[in-house]
């Protein structure tokens, strides 16, 4: 099972399922605005293009 791991406000979090960690960044960002969703928007993103390891900046 593919492990993916995201790391937002400094924090790393590690999901054993694509979906949950969609589906939570999903809530994140419909409660949220401003920089906080852009955060999370960025995250959730990176998760939909496939990506194991999300940030929620740019490097």
């Amino acid at each position: 099972m593919e492990q993916i791991t995201t790391i937002c406000y400094g924090k790393k979090d590690t999901w054993q399922s694509r979906e949950e960690a969609q589906a939570f960044f999903l809530k994140a960002m419909a409660g949220s605005e401003g920089n906080e969703q852009e955060r999370y928007a960025t995250i959730y993103t990176q998760l939909c293009l496939g990506m194991t390891e999300c940030r929620d900046e740019v490097d």
